[in-house]
């Protein structure tokens, strides 16, 4: 369990507050550590039930850790606004956020495989699915499918 430290009346753990902040966008940082110190990527993602899914190329060294015992973490943000004030020191925003901590799985089966890349598609390009063809064998063969589960999270 992960606990709300400083202004802890502003967090949360509500499991529909964070499938809803989820919800609301389709960019995270992925966050682990490499042979070369900490290591914070953007990546597109989608969310079904208690999962996140995101997807990358096999060759790249970011998704080493993937069904490891490497705990990796999973930041979604959103900025609602800005708060300014008469000194600078004062201002701030309004955001949303959630900070979730566990580990990846590689999806191997194809079938859930296509499905999660449906799953982020429509997340991030609404009814594009549908548009356009389903990818080739060459193209699955370089796409590789992670599964997170939201299992530890929490809200600010």
């Amino acid at each position: 369990m992960i606990k709300i430290i400083r202004v802890s009346e502003r967090g949360d753990y509500d499991k529909e507050t964070i499938y809803s902040i989820f919800d609301d966008g389709y960019l995270c940082h992925v966050a682990n550590e490499s042979d070369h110190g900490p290591v914070v990527l953007p990546t597109l993602y989608g969310r079904h039930e208690n999962f996140v899914c995101f997807h990358g190329t096999p060759a790249a060294w970011m998704f080493r850790w993937a069904n490891s015992e490497a705990n990796i973490i999973l930041v979604v943000t959103h900025v609602d606004g800005f708060v300014l004030a008469r000194s600078l020191f004062d201002h701030s925003m309004n955001y949303r956020s959630v900070v979730a901590i566990g580990k990846t799985e590689k999806v191997e089966d194809p079938e859930e495989v296509m499905h999660a890349l449906e799953v982020i598609t429509e997340d991030c390009l609404p009814g594009r699915w549908e548009e356009d063809r389903e990818p080739n064998d060459v193209e699955m063969r370089q796409t590789t499918v992670f599964r997170f589960e939201l299992t530890t999270a929490l809200i600010k």
